[in-house]
């Protein structure tokens, strides 16, 4: 009776965990204002990271760590993305660095997700809310795994 007790207190407390889970941080990019999701773009990212804004790349000291829940805000308008794949950890099968870029509008108010389609080799931006995809950018590069990052601008 007692263990069945405790199981079920613990089991309440994950359950509470989960509901109050909070609003993902948010990364400013190119100075867009924080707190302000009606008047900025936000980027996630899904299956790819990324690594630059408009010809400038994003210091990997300035990056959010990876493992916490953040989007990247952006003031709307046309930019052009840079992205990379997520490489595989596995040693014995390593995945090639897939280099992307794309040119996108973004829209105020506007959760955008950064997918790669692994298959057709294509970066994809895509709305969120609706799934549709609202950009598409080829793959411009493609290095050995673990060779450092894709050359992008300055």
């Amino acid at each position: 009776m007692f263990y069945r007790f405790r199981f079920f207190i613990l089991l309440s407390l994950v359950c509470a965990l989960f509901a109050c889970k909070k609003a993902p941080a948010e990364y400013p990019l190119a100075g867009a204002p924080i707190g302000k999701p009606a008047e900025t773009a936000r980027i996630k990212e899904g299956s790819m990271l990324l690594r630059g804004l408009d010809d400038e790349r994003l210091s990997s000291l300035e990056l959010p760590n990876p493992y916490a829940d953040y989007v990247y805000v952006i003031k709307p308008g046309r930019h052009r993305l840079m992205g990379m794949n997520i490489q595989s950890g596995h040693v014995l099968i390593p995945t090639d660095l897939r280099c992307y870029s794309l040119e996108a509008e973004l829209l105020p108010g506007v959760d955008y997700l950064l997918v790669e389609d692994k298959e057709k080799e294509m970066a994809h931006l895509k709305r969120e809310d609706t799934g549709a995809i609202v950009a598409s950018g080829e793959k411009y590069e493609q290095k050995d795994p673990y060779s450092g990052a894709c050359t992008w601008g300055k």
